[in-house]
């Protein structure tokens, strides 16, 4: 979410690479390449604010494209600014990410 300091975190970055690997970098919904600007999302499957204790365990994490997320969440589709847009490159990192890491 937009905002959500958990989503900088170190432990968040990290763990979202590791989901973006083990999916090999496809949405397990619909197979899309994900190293496409705008096409990576890693959800949550039991969602955060529910399960705060599995906000950060691999197995509740999947890799889906864009598409296949606002298809997943309503609230997503709804936020005033719209759908997220990030580019992965091949570590899972962002350019905002890589910007942060070079400071």
């Amino acid at each position: 979410m937009p905002g959500d300091t958990f989503y900088s975190t170190p432990a968040w970055r990290a763990l979202r690479r590791q989901a973006l690997k083990r999916d090999r970098y496809q949405c397990v919904l619909c197979r899309a390449d994900l190293r496409k600007l705008g096409s990576s999302r890693v959800d949550h499957i039991k969602p955060r604010r529910r399960w705060p204790e599995l906000a950060l365990v691999l197995a509740n994490l999947r890799s889906l494209c864009a598409t296949c997320d606002n298809r997943q969440s309503r609230e997503k589709l709804e936020h005033p600014h719209g759908p997220r847009r990030e580019r992965v490159d091949e570590s899972g990192a962002t350019a905002a990410w890589r910007a942060e890491d070079e400071s």
